[in-house]
């Protein structure tokens, strides 16, 4: 983290980033609306991008751990609210009854993770560095300049270009690359397969247990 209250050391950190993240094989990126909206952030892309091709980028949405845990967990009650039912051997019709709840739960994650992957797609084509917010008024100059420097550095540009000319250099190469990149890394669903795998997996744990020998009461 790039301390805050040395002015000097702050800019020492900012300066020595594109070394940091040169020894970075993939970035990770916890993806929210405001990713891109913000200067540092998009600092960062640009440093990393400045480095290395676009494909080495890497998106988690925020929604995808929570479908995770949440349908791990909802289909794990399911599967012990079966054995217990089984035992019981009474209101067999509960344990279907929670079917429509599970599936229902991932309709709704799965439709947030469309509008999120929409959502993302419209701000990576209207991409403009100069609109992006800076909490600190005073960090905006003197990271643009990084930027355009950066573009230059690497050769993206000539270095006889301006920093105007680098920025919007770099506002090309955001629009241009990172959507295909990003949204492919993102996948077409909210979960990929082997995801689903270690869901029914987890899920189907305590039926596994109970079938084992020994296991049933």
């Amino acid at each position: 983290c790039i301390p805050q209250n040395d002015p000097g050391l702050q800019k020492k950190c900012i300066v020595k980033l594109g070394a940091f993240l040169c020894y970075s094989n993939t970035m990770l990126i916890c993806y929210t609306d405001l990713y891109l909206k913000r200067l540092w952030t998009t600092y960062e892309v640009a440093s990393y991008l400045s480095l290395y091709p676009a494909d080495r980028i890497k998106m988690l949405p925020p929604s995808v751990p929570v479908i995770f845990v949440g349908g791990s967990t909802l289909l794990w009650i399911f599967n012990v609210t079966g054995l217990f039912l089984n035992v019981l051997q009474d209101f067999m019709y509960v344990e279907f009854g929670l079917v429509p709840f599970i599936f229902l739960a991932f309709l709704v994650g799965s439709r947030n993770f469309a509008r999120s992957r929409a959502a993302i797609a419209r701000t990576l084509a209207a991409f403009q560095v100069d609109k992006c917010s800076c909490a600190v008024s005073t960090d905006r100059a003197m990271v643009c300049a990084n930027i355009a420097d950066l573009m230059k550095e690497t050769q993206v540009l000539d270095k006889s270009s301006t920093d105007e000319e680098a920025l919007a250099k770099f506002d090309q190469l955001v629009r241009e690359e990172l959507p295909t990149v990003l949204l492919k890394s993102l996948g077409k669903y909210s979960l990929r397969y082997y995801q689903m795998v270690l869901i029914n997996f987890l899920a189907m744990m305590p039926r596994l247990c109970d079938s084992l020998p020994g296991g049933e009461g």
